[in-house]
């Protein structure tokens, strides 16, 4: 799933009438998406259209490292063109930043600010840093039992708060299923749910056999393995003969040791 962590108080900055609070970290996952956290406050809503908001990938306040420009996005860098937007509406004071599919360069400070008409005038927000971490995010299965015969749906799911970059959902199995993966798309809030449900048609032999379900996204994938199991503990036809030659084994011990009893 995607993660921000907060690892200070949220702050604010203000400059005379201009106000802007923002936590001073925040941590997204290789390969997922990021949401830094911007609210500012001193505008009349009904002048944001005349001002050109820009978000800039620096320690200091620069246009020439620009990551989202209101007025001209064709400004922004090229790696930040067709990832970066604003999440939240402006006229809610809200001016927090969106960037999909986060890469390893992303890693570094962010600032918000807003360049009036006036030229060279400027606000900004105080530093926003981005870390970024492995991707650790896996596919939960649900647990379930097989009955020799019997159809029995597994089902695969994963969450995320990243809407703008669909992840693949495939299965890797030995076991015998009967039709593809049926796979659907929901949402709850600001959570995306993907599921995919593979149905099974399980013979004896199928017992002791892994089912792992992978997320998939374009640079980054990860998995959950489950070992398919028997409904009251029924046993695999290699699980008896084991236990049967064992059986075998251990009488047969026990007939030599009485002759060699017998025999002394």
């Amino acid at each position: 799933m995607l993660g921000i962590l907060l690892l200070s108080v949220l702050r604010a900055v203000s400059s005379e009438e201009w106000s802007f609070t923002t936590p001073s970290e925040v941590t997204a996952q290789k390969g997922l998406c990021a949401r830094l956290p911007c609210n500012f406050s001193g505008l009349p809503t009904s002048t944001v259209d005349r001002q050109t908001w820009l978000w800039v990938n620096d320690e200091d306040w620069t246009t020439k490292s620009l990551v989202f420009d209101s007025k001209k996005p064709s400004r922004a860098l090229p790696k930040f063109r067709t990832r970066a937007m604003l999440s939240g509406n402006l006229e809610d004071g809200d001016c927090s930043l969106f960037i999909d599919n986060i890469l390893w360069n992303d890693e570094g400070p962010y600032l918000f600010g807003v360049e009036s008409n006036q030229a060279g005038s400027h606000e900004h927000s105080s530093v926003i840093r981005l870390r970024v971490s492995n991707f650790t995010d896996k596919p939960r299965i649900s647990p379930v039992e097989i009955v020799e015969g019997k159809t029995v749906n597994v089902k695969c799911i994963f969450e995320t708060e990243c809407h703008t970059t669909a992840p693949s959902l495939t299965w890797e199995t030995t076991a015998n299923y009967s039709t593809p993966a049926s796979n659907a798309i929901t949402q709850r809030g600001h959570i995306m749910v993907y599921t995919s449900v593979l149905t099974l048609t399980p013979t004896a032999e199928e017992e002791g056999r892994d089912v792992s379900c992978i997320v998939t996204y374009s640079t980054v994938s990860s998995r959950e393995t489950i070992t398919l199991t028997m409904a009251g503990g029924t046993l695999s036809v290699w699980r008896i003969l084991l236990i049967a030659v064992g059986i075998i084994l251990i009488i047969a011990l026990v007939a030599f040791l009485i002759y060699k009893i017998i025999q002394w």
